[in-house]
């Protein structure tokens, strides 16, 4: 085995200050050579450690900050379906916030018509593609649409497959550096489509982009069918509403009291007051006796 050390010599003098000899002190440095040299030897190996998890701790936090993110942007929807006033005020709040994820300039939402065997274009972002972005209704057959909502099975294509797909450019515009379609799924119903696509080779959609996109299409469809459902409950009550309104039937409404808490024209008419005059008045202040007996 090698030796390491380190040696301390000094002269040794007499009384007339003549050197008549030399004193030392050596030190075994066998040990603390062979740790230096580990240490050099095991540095770079510990830098490249150090270095790969902090770039893993990196990677952790941006990918706990991406799922917060995701869970905001579900959260803001999920919220629209009240706040927005109808459909076509949800699809761009929709939007907005998937954009939060990906960035999607060019984005369409399409609603399934099964009868018509069509997808019907109710929502559109699209400054470039001009054909594709005045088409209103995309049929099914033959057209990537159809397989994402016959199949539903969310489809990610390059150039090169949309090339091999069919792609139509006279139809629907020149090829896409990247197209994705993902169907919207309700209560294991099938009810449209998300598209995205991207011709900037800066915004290229990624696998990571295409499968978040994918894992929440089925909030954003049960978002969109019970803002549906809500449109035509509205809907409902507007045709109820005018129907009250304008028929020369006399409406009266009541609670569990007996007070007024609706009337139409056609009532205030009867008794010769105004609606102000009947709303929050008891009902038989307004009838006779005989009619109160009948009314319970």
């Amino acid at each position: 085995r090698e030796l390491s050390g380190e040696m301390s010599v000094w002269p040794v003098c007499d009384n007339r200050s003549k050197v008549i000899g030399f004193s030392g002190i050596l030190k075994d440095r066998t040990e603390v050579r062979a740790l230096k040299e580990d240490l050099e030897i095991n540095r770079t190996g510990l830098e490249k450690m150090i270095s790969s998890r902090a770039l893993e701790m990196k990677e952790e936090i941006e990918q706990k900050e991406h799922v917060k993110t995701i869970n905001s942007a579900l959260l803001s929807i999920s919220t629209a379906i009240i706040t927005t006033r109808n459909l076509d005020e949800l699809y761009p709040v929709i939007h907005q916030h998937l954009n939060r994820i990906i960035r999607m300039d060019h984005f369409y939402i399409g609603i399934l018509n099964a009868e018509k065997d069509a997808i019907n274009i109710h929502y559109r972002v699209d400054p470039v593609m001009r054909p594709l972005r005045d088409m209103k209704v995309i049929r099914l057959e033959k057209t990537l649409a159809g397989q994402v909502i016959r199949g539903n099975r969310p489809l990610l294509l390059d150039r090169s497959g949309l090339v091999e797909s069919g792609w139509n450019e006279a139809r629907f515009g020149p090829i896409p550096k990247k197209w994705m379609g993902v169907p919207l799924v309700s209560q294991e119903r099938v009810i449209g489509i998300m598209i995205a696509y991207t011709q900037n080779a800066d915004n290229s959609f990624s696998e990571d982009d295409f499968n978040v996109l994918t894992s929440v299409s089925s909030q954003v469809g049960f978002a969109i069918e019970r803002r549906q459902i809500l449109d035509r409950l509205s809907a409902r009550e507007e045709k109820y509403r005018r129907l009250v309104e304008t028929t020369t039937a006399g409406y009266w409404q009541v609670d569990e009291q007996d007070v007024t808490i609706g009337v139409n024209p056609a009532l205030c008419r009867m008794l010769g007051y105004y609606p102000d005059q009947i709303m929050g008045i008891p009902f038989d202040t307004f009838v006779d006796e005989q009619s109160r007996s009948v009314y319970r």
